[in-house]
């Protein structure tokens, strides 16, 4: 059994850190419903992450990549 690979999941990295974290219970914005949410802080210097974060919302919007799910 094959195991396909999820390309939008994303590991950051050891030093990202949460802001504005609403993990617990979800919030309304400007009336909206409400959803869980979270800001992450990446350093500047973590490259890797960032690329990696690009490339997942990147296929994100490509439909074929998320096919099976």
């Amino acid at each position: 059994m094959s195991k396909i690979a999820n390309p939008t999941k994303v590991i950051t990295g050891v030093n990202t850190r949460w802001s504005y974290a609403n993990v617990w219970d979800p919030k309304s914005i400007n009336g909206g419903a409400p959803k869980y949410s979270v800001s992450l802080i990446i350093p500047k210097s973590d490259t890797v992450t960032v690329n990696k974060i690009k490339a997942a919302i990147q296929a994100a919007y490509n439909p074929g990549s998320l096919r099976g799910r």
